[in-house]
């Protein structure tokens, strides 16, 4: 896989604790400077990469890093007080944006889409030169997964423009969004204007007209599938993600390539277990390590993390998911130590990060 850094600029560690408050408050406001995403009938996409381009946009636990608690009750905590934006100890919520290059450009294919994911779109799409989202693929209903879906009005293609006068709505392009059942029917109350069916749309009045995200959603009849997506080989597995909970893992592949995703993870089930040790040898493992040696109920920790690397045996791994305990500029050197003793390649991921693989495969009967 080859790595690549998208957005880096290292603020100087030592700032006092109030300017570090000011500079996270104006955070997102920040990130404007650069340009905002926006949305427009030109085409969506960027320059398309030769391979599949996988970007990880937050790397973090569903507070984020830094956490406010650090920040505003002065604590004494180096990676929260240090970790100014574009810094990578900065962390949003776990998520990810994979880069399918098409006959008509890049395709961008979101998995979830959590809270912090309009700051992290911010920051990093206009980089990537990404103006839209195609798809996107959920891993369960948590509010770190599910909670940016409102924002995603912003991110879809304008068809046509909102009339006012004549009471005439935008028309944006429709993004279809994958999911469990667990999930669509959560997310159905949570916004019951987001999941709405044909039939809902064809009773609405011009007073129940509203500009919101046009989603069409796509539930899994199972926890274990495989279908094609924008020339994606996708196949979904279930994960144990704490006592009420079952989120989605992911698994891409090709002839040539293997990329598994399991971002929300406390315990991986035997038949979910046979299934990643069957496939082809895998060539990056993203997986979840919310802290360094304290167990959770409902994740990884960095010691549940490394057993499933050397159980599974990745070519690379990075972690997602960390609190504020990891701290990139002295936690990292620690695990890529274990390529001297152990013989496996781990690192912390960070916002931002990008590697690619050759996981495009023909769009024949893709959606």
């Amino acid at each position: 896989a080859t790595v690549s850094v998208l957005y880096w600029k290292r603020p100087a560690r030592k700032q006092k604790h109030t300017n570090m408050i000011r500079r996270f408050l104006a955070g997102c406001a920040g990130g404007l400077a650069a340009g905002a995403v926006g949305t427009s009938s030109a085409s969506c996409s960027g320059k398309p990469p030769g391979n599949i381009e996988i970007v990880l946009l937050g790397t973090g636990s569903s507070v984020g890093v830094p956490q406010m608690r650090c920040l505003l009750a002065g604590n004494n905590c180096k990676v929260c007080v240090g970790a100014g934006e574009g810094d990578r100890n900065w962390r949003g919520n776990p998520s990810l944006v994979l880069r399918v290059p098409g006959e008509g450009g890049t395709e961008n294919v979101l998995i979830d889409c959590g809270k912090t994911f309009r700051e992290s779109s911010m920051r990093l799409f206009k980089q990537l030169g990404i103006q839209c989202i195609d798809a996107i693929m959920l891993t369960h209903f948590h509010a770190d997964a599910v909670l940016g879906l409102d924002d995603l009005r912003d991110y879809q293609r304008v068809i046509r423009k909102a009339d006012p006068v004549n009471r005439i709505p935008a028309q944006l392009a429709c993004t279809p969004v994958y999911c469990d059942e667990t999930t669509l029917r959560v997310l159905k109350k949570v916004f019951p204007y987001l999941v709405v069916t044909e039939d809902d749309k064809k009773a609405q009045t011009d007073a129940d007209v509203r500009f919101v995200s046009n989603i069409s959603w796509h539930a899994y009849e199972s926890f274990f599938g495989r279908f094609k997506l924008k020339g994606l080989n996708v196949e979904t597995f279930p994960v144990t993600h704490g006592n009420a909970c079952t989120a989605v893992g992911y698994d891409f592949t090709s002839p040539t390539s293997r990329f598994v995703y399991i971002s929300d993870v406390s315990e991986i089930p035997k038949e979910s277990d046979t299934h990643i040790l069957n496939g082809k040898p895998i060539d990056v493992l993203v997986i979840d390590a919310l802290f360094l040696k304290r167990r959770h109920n409902t994740h990884f920790s960095l010691p549940e993390a490394l057993d499933a690397v050397r159980r599974y045996k990745p070519k690379k791994t990075y972690l997602v998911g960390m609190s504020h305990e990891f701290d990139y500029y002295t936690t990292n050197d620690e695990l890529k130590a274990l390529k001297q003793t152990e013989g496996i390649d781990v690192e912390m991921g960070y916002d931002g990060l990008s590697f690619s693989l050759p996981l495009h495969n023909d769009r024949s009967s893709s959606l």
